[in-house]
């Protein structure tokens, strides 16, 4: 192989490297408060949970995802200089044969040093008015509503439903008391909580205010965006955040940070048919917003 040759694959094996680089856009919330708590009061007995959403929806708008593409290329050619220069050095301090070792090892070196350095770059976006987007807000006007909240909530109680109507329950547990339902959970080391707690068939339903004695799950959509591109008709994904939270008697656990993306299409696309295929998208991205709650039970 010729060092032309050799040179060509190195940049090849870089770039494959920089392309896994890109971030995962849908990911599962994650917890904070209370969460030992209210797992363990869910583990006592079967309970009834009220869901709560809020009605009031946030602003909808066109995100530009900004990879940095070229300051991402340049830190990279610049850390594979760097690496495949230090793996030579350090060789040759060794001496003759060192010298031979670090040319062997460089390229190895390159690649660490691209990667290192493309990664050093931090991917942003910048939020833009539906306006700028060809289609946009008459989009959202046909497909977003005041309704929102309801369907999310009833879409919540049906998979609910679902996800423990498949699963098999003890018909006698036996009481478990939070000390108990704490030792199950320390000795299951790094397993999650629902892997080793006796399983109970709860009930969730759609309301307002828990009655008492209820839990209570309050969910609030933060973020109703299209990520993609301004101008005329553009290419768009659709973009739902969202963080919910579970309450006991005396203790709340609180789960942010999820993120469902879809699919891209054309505005025009998401619009044919007064806008079905959207409220489709919109549809897919609650119940992926729902069956990441349900699995908290």
């Amino acid at each position: 192989m010729d060092r032309h040759s050799s040179g060509r694959r190195y940049l090849a094996v870089l770039a494959a490297l920089l392309s896994a680089c890109a971030t995962n856009p849908h990911r599962m919330a994650g917890s904070s408060g209370n969460e030992e708590q209210v797992q363990a009061w869910l583990v006592e007995a079967p309970r009834e949970v009220a869901v709560k959403v809020s009605a009031e929806l946030p602003a909808g708008s066109v995100q530009v995802w900004d990879s940095k593409t070229g300051e991402r290329v340049g830190k990279g050619v610049v850390g594979a200089g760097a690496g495949a220069a230090q793996m030579l050095i350090r060789g040759c301090f060794a001496g003759p044969a060192g010298c031979v070792v670090g040319a062997i090892f460089a390229p190895v070196g390159a690649v660490a040093g691209g990667v290192a350095g493309a990664v050093s770059v931090q991917s942003v976006t910048h939020a833009h008015a539906l306006s700028e987007a060809g289609g946009a807000p008459e989009l959202y006007a046909s497909s977003v509503d005041t309704q929102l909240a309801a369907r999310l909530a009833g879409i919540v109680v049906d998979e609910s439903r679902a996800y423990f109507a498949s699963r098999s329950y003890s018909e006698d547990p036996g009481p478990v008391s939070f000390r108990s339902a704490r030792k199950f959970f320390q000795d299951a080391g790094d397993a999650p909580f629902w892997f080793v707690r006796p399983r109970q068939r709860h009930t969730l339903v759609a309301s307002e205010t828990p009655a008492p004695g209820q839990g209570e799950l309050a969910i609030s959509v933060t973020a109703l965006d299209l990520l993609g591109d301004t101008g005329d008709d553009p290419r768009v994904a659709l973009v739902l955040e969202a963080q919910y939270s579970l309450a006991s008697p005396g203790a709340r656990a609180t789960w942010s940070g999820f993120v469902y993306r879809g699919a891209e299409r054309r505005i025009s696309e998401w619009r044919h048919d007064d806008g079905a295929a959207f409220r489709a998208e919109l549809d897919n991205a609650l119940r992926a917003l729902a069956r990441d709650i349900v699995t908290r039970f």
